[in-house]
């Protein structure tokens, strides 16, 4: 009976250190996130930066790229050969997400100007021909040739602004 009693006063003994143990980590979680260990300062507690942040396969090659454009930023990612295939882009002109085919040029180009219009273009190989849903004010539908000459459009009321470099090649 003595081994019995001396077991449940050590197993008493290691629930009370337990807890006092899981108590201090909370406690000291608690204040590292509050910012009050350590003596960090406010500049340390900012968030990391860099002034890009590459994603890269085993070989090293960037797959994915977060980095600054010259008015903005841009996020592209790239196949297995390096060829970019998702662009997403911010500057303040527009914003804009382009998905490119396997030769660089732009299939889809979904984008929101700055002066309020936006719309969505559809391209075929090497940027030849396109159909662009646009919208300012009111929509339009536009179909466009190979060399680029306007083909139809609905309505027929030409539209005061389309940003036709954002819908060109994106590299």
């Amino acid at each position: 009976m003595a081994d019995a009693t001396e077991l449940t006063q050590r197993l008493r003994r290691r629930e009370r250190l337990n807890l006092f143990l899981a108590a201090t980590v909370v406690v000291l979680t608690s204040a590292a996130l509050a910012g009050n260990v350590s003596g960090s300062s406010p500049a340390q507690d900012k968030a990391p930066s860099a002034s890009a942040f590459h994603l890269v396969d085993d070989e090293r090659n960037v797959l994915a790229a977060l980095a600054p454009s010259r008015d903005g930023a841009e996020l592209v990612i790239r196949n297995q050969r390096g060829g970019a295939r998702l662009k997403l882009s911010v500057d303040p002109d527009k914003a804009g997400l382009f998905v490119m085919d396997e030769s660089g040029d732009t299939r889809i180009g979904v984008a929101q100007f700055a002066h309020g219009g936006g719309g969505v273009a559809l391209h075929s190989p090497e940027t030849k021909g396109t159909a662009v849903l646009y919208y300012e004010e009111r929509g339009s539908l536009a179909f466009y040739a190979e060399d680029g000459a306007l083909l139809a459009r609905v309505p027929k009321r030409r539209l005061a602004f389309i940003d036709k470099k954002v819908f060109q090649r994106v590299n």
